[in-house]
C-alpha cells in the first residue's frame, strides 16, 4: 500500500546536497515560484511514485513543480525501491514548462540557464538512483515532457499516447537534457528526425522507433507500470549499476549551450506568441 501522496514545503534556502550550479539555479528561481500545479510523491516499500499533477495546463511544469522535483529527487536519490514516473490526469503526461512561466519568470537572463540546471540535475539523481525508474505515458508527451522519457530504464506507454520533440519549431533546441539522450536511445538520425519534424508520433511507432519499450491497452498501463517497475527492482543493484555505467553519459555542455543560446531568441519569442494565440504555423 502507498502512503497518502505528499509533497514537502519548498524552502527560501537551497538545500545543501544541491551541486553549486544547482544552488545558484535555486536562489535565481526560488522568488518566481507562484504555486501552481504539483508533483505529487507518494512513497512506498517497494514502489514509490511521482505524479505530475497540473491538468489545467496539460501537465506543462511550472518554476514551482520544478523546485518541487529537485527537492524530491534529493530524497529519492539513494532509494532501492521501484520508481514510477507519471502524469495525474491519464489525458496528459507532461508537456514541458509551463508557457505562463517562461513568459512571465525565465526570459529574465539566467532564467534559461537556472532552468536547464535545476532541471537536468533532477532527473539525473533520479536516473542515477540505485532503483530503477520507469516512466508512464497516458495521453500526449511533448517537449520538455518527451525528453523526461530519455532518462528512465523503461517507458510503458497507452496504445493512445502522442509523443513529440517541437523544440526547433519553437525556436529552440531540448533543454531538459534529452537530445544527446535521445540519440543514445533511439540512434542520432532517427533523433534528428524527431526533432526536425516535431510532430507528434504515436506509441506503435515510438516502440517501433525504440523511444519506449512497452505498449499497452488503454486504461492498463498503471497496472502493467506498477508490475514492471517492481519486477525491475528485484534485480541485483549491482546488474543495473553495471549496465548503466556501460551504456550512459553525461549530458553534454555543447547541449546547454546551444539551448541557452536559443532561449530568448526572436525565433522563439515569435512561436510563443503563435502558441498563445493557437496558430501552429
Amino acid at each position: 500500500m502507498h502512503a497518502p501522496p505528499h509533497t514537502d514545503p519548498l524552502p527560501v534556502e537551497p538545500p545543501a546536497a544541491l551541486t553549486g550550479r544547482e544552488r545558484s539555479a535555486w536562489r535565481h528561481l526560488r522568488p518566481l515560484a507562484v504555486p501552481a500545479g504539483n508533483i505529487w510523491l507518494a512513497d512506498g516499500e517497494a514502489l514509490c511514485e511521482l505524479q505530475i499533477d497540473h491538468a489545467s495546463a496539460r501537465g506543462a511544469l511550472s518554476v514551482h513543480m520544478m523546485l518541487q522535483l529537485a527537492v524530491h529527487s534529493l530524497r529519492l536519490a539513494e532509494g532501492a525501491e521501484g520508481l514510477l514516473l507519471l502524469g495525474a490526469d491519464p489525458r496528459s503526461f507532461c508537456s514541458g514548462g509551463d508557457l505562463r512561466a517562461v513568459r512571465s519568470a525565465l526570459m529574465e537572463p539566467g532564467g534559461a540557464a537556472a532552468m536547464h540546471d535545476l532541471m537536468v540535475g533532477s532527473l539525473r539523481r533520479l536516473h542515477a538512483r540505485p532503483g530503477p525508474l520507469v516512466a508512464l505515458v497516458r495521453g500526449t508527451a511533448l517537449g520538455g515532457g518527451a525528453e523526461l522519457l530519455t532518462w528512465p530504464e523503461e517507458v510503458v506507454a497507452e496504445a493512445g499516447a502522442q509523443i513529440g520533440f517541437p523544440q526547433l519549431r519553437l525556436g529552440l533546441s531540448p533543454g531538459w537534457g534529452g537530445g544527446a539522450r535521445l540519440a543514445r536511445r533511439v540512434g542520432a538520425h532517427r533523433a534528428q528526425r524527431l526533432l526536425t519534424e516535431g510532430t507528434p508520433i504515436g506509441a506503435a511507432e515510438a516502440l517501433d522507433l525504440g523511444l519506449i519499450d512497452h505498449v499497452v491497452a488503454e486504461g492498463a498501463g498503471l497496472a502493467f507500470a506498477r508490475s514492471r517497475t517492481r519486477a525491475l527492482a528485484a534485480r541485483p543493484v549491482g546488474l543495473r549499476g553495471a549496465a548503466r555505467a556501460l551504456f550512459d553519459g553525461e549530458v553534454p555542455e555543447a547541449e546547454r549551450a546551444l539551448f541557452l543560446d536559443r532561449w530568448g531568441s526572436d525565433a522563439h519569442r515569435d512561436a510563443l506568441d503563435r502558441v498563445r494565440q493557437g496558430r501552429t504555423g
